[in-house]
């Protein structure tokens, strides 16, 4: 009986059943007795392109040019603060308060390493301060900075200076501002902001 049935259906009807459940498709059966593949959102075609119809991740930021301006202005606004080159200076990691994918961590290594090149600063290196990042909750807790956190984590560091940013959306662009602390008097020394497209 079930042999019967069988040939009653057409020879391609089967191939193309068979091709279409070993290429990893939805097969559906429509009222003319015909198959028809149905490839799932995001799987490959035949050919083995990827479907038009997957989402591609949206470009990450390159911020490079803005860093370095960033840190050639703080180290202009520290020098006109008569800051002593010999202050030990923590960079915390930069924030995104934007909602596009931003590498801050390697954005807040670019800075370290400009200020580091400045001579300006005595810098806590790299190494001490992701073990500060690491092992202090407020960091990863607070989408944007709270002075008074940040006067804390700096105090922990032994650090006499904190300067510590975010990346926010500006307009049509956007912006990166930090913010640099006197640790010892909690004074807010300057702000410095620059504004930057995709």
């Amino acid at each position: 009986m079930i042999f019967s049935a069988l040939s009653r259906i057409q020879l391609p009807v089967i191939s193309l059943f068979f091709v279409a459940l070993l290429a990893g498709c939805n097969v559906t059966q429509t009222r003319t007795g015909t198959t028809t593949p149905v490839t799932s959102v995001g799987q490959g075609s035949q050919g083995g392109s990827l479907s038009s119809t997957r989402e591609r991740a949206p470009k990450e930021m390159n911020l490079s040019s803005v860093v370095k301006r960033s840190a050639a202005s703080v180290v202009k606004k520290s020098k006109a603060e008569k800051l002593n080159k010999s202050l030990l200076l923590y960079v915390d990691r930069l924030r995104n308060s934007t909602r596009d994918p931003i590498d801050t961590e390697n954005a807040t290594n670019q800075l370290h390493k400009q200020l580091e090149k400045s001579g300006q600063f005595q810098l806590i290196p790299l190494s001490r301060t992701l073990f500060y990042q690491q092992s202090l909750e407020y960091h990863q807790a607070e989408a944007v900075v709270n002075p008074s956190s940040a006067i804390r984590l700096g105090k922990q560091t032994g650090a006499d200076l904190i300067l510590y940013g975010q990346i926010v959306k500006k307009g049509t662009g956007f912006q990166l501002v930090t913010t640099m602390l006197d640790l010892h008097s909690g004074e807010l020394l300057f702000t410095d902001r620059q504004t930057f497209k995709n």
